[in-house]
Formats: structure tokens, C-alpha cells, sequence
């Protein structure tokens, strides 16, 4: 890599930093805590998790592995020693050992799916009231039927065979040669796999528009 290439990585490695790091700066001053991590600190954590994998090219693997040590001890000893908000919690813990790793991610030139990874992180830890609140409306009956949902559609669906029976059951009806005939007119339509996936959209659908009735009423 040339330098312009270094530098730009560890520019996206400090904006991975910045925009966890702005989401809990805020949520610091809405709950009124007084955490040491803050945006600085994780654009900083960024910036380490990138120099560690430039400096692991030329010291070896165990800089980038002492650093991750650092940064988990850094993180999470505060809040292990004294279990309160106002000095942490285990979700900005983890978010900055997301950002160091994100950070050695940027620098490997994975950037595009550390910056991802690092939205989707920003996204989960600033819905947290949201998401709250969206839980405690949930009665046991729905998380019965949710995992029904999850058990036809990634469960039941991925082993029934993608294959055309139509030409099997004619066979038991009408002569081969009628069946070697009929083969330009198949239609497909017995097939196990395409009918669970029916049964799978339909109630999907039907899924999903429970789900937004929840989030948004009638």
C-alpha cells in the first residue's frame, strides 16, 4: 500500500469510531451518566484497531491480540467494578470492542463491511426505548408464533426436495407414452418445495402485518 492508502484507511477507521461514538455521547447526556467512553475515546479505539494491524505486519500478530486485551479491559473493567450507568454499561463496552475490531477490519481493506457493521451497531444501540417498549407488549402467544413462523420457513423449507412430481403421478394415470408426449405442456405444479413456499409467503405476509399493526396500531 502507498501512503495515501494508509491514510484513508485510518480515516475510515476514526469514522467507524465517530459514528458509534456520537450515538453514545448521546445517549451519555440522556441518561445523564458520565461514562469514559465517549466519542474521542472511540475514535481513538478505531485508530488503535488499525494501527495494531499495520504494526502486527511488522512485529507480528501479537501486538494486534495485546491491543484487543487493552481495549476489552479498558472497556469493561469500570463497569465490572462498579455495576452502575454512571460508570458504563456493558452495551458501550462492547460497542467499543466492536469499534477496535471494526477499526483492524477498515485497515484490511474490508471498509465497506466494517462501515456496515458499524451502522447496523449505531441502529441497534440507538433503538433501545423503541425496542423496549416493543417487547414488553409481547405476550408469550406471540413468541409461540413467532417461532412457528421460523420453524416452517428456516426449518421445514430448506429439506423438501426442489423437484417436479407431476410426471410420477401421471405415470399412475395414463400411458407413457401419453405422459412422453405431454412433456413439452409440464407444468411444475407438484412440487414440495414451491408449495411450502407459498405456505411460507403467505404467512409471512400475514406475519409481517401483525408486526407493523404492533409498531403502529390500526
Amino acid at each position: 500500500m502507498d501512503i495515501n492508502q494508509i491514510i484513508f484507511r485510518f480515516v475510515i477507521a476514526g469514522l467507524i469510531g465517530a459514528i458509534i461514538g456520537l450515538e453514545r455521547e448521546k445517549a451519555k447526556e440522556l441518561n445523564k451518566s458520565a461514562g469514559p467512553i465517549g466519542i474521542r475515546t472511540e475514535i481513538l479505539t478505531g485508530l488503535l484497531g488499525a494501527s495494531a494491524v499495520l504494526m502486527s505486519q511488522y512485529f507480528g500478530n501479537w501486538i494486534f491480540i495485546l491491543g484487543f486485551v487493552a481495549v476489552l479491559i479498558f472497556s469493561f473493567l469500570p463497569v465490572l467494578l462498579v455495576n452502575n450507568e454512571a460508570n458504563g454499561s456493558y452495551k458501550t463496552s462492547i460497542s467499543t470492542v466492536i469499534v477496535y475490531l471494526m477499526g483492524a477490519l477498515a485497515f484490511l481493506g474490508q471498509m465497506q463491511v466494517a462501515l456496515a457493521i458499524a451502522i447496523i451497531t449505531t441502529f441497534v444501540l440507538s433503538i433501545k426505548y423503541t425496542l423496549h417498549k416493543f417487547i414488553y407488549g409481547i405476550s408469550y402467544t406471540e413468541i409461540i408464533d413467532a417461532a412457528k413462523f421460523v420453524i416452517i420457513a428456516f426449518i421445514i423449507l430448506p429439506f423438501l426436495p426442489n423437484l417436479a412430481y407431476d410426471q410420477q403421478i401421471l405415470g399412475f394415470f395414463e400411458p407413457v407414452s401419453l405422459i412422453q408426449a405431454s412433456n413439452d405442456t409440464a407444468t411444475n405444479i407438484i412440487n414440495p418445495y414451491r408449495i411450502w413456499l407459498l405456505i411460507v409467503i403467505i404467512s409471512g405476509l400475514n406475519f409481517l402485518g401483525y408486526i407493523l399493526v404492533k409498531i403502529f396500531g390500526r
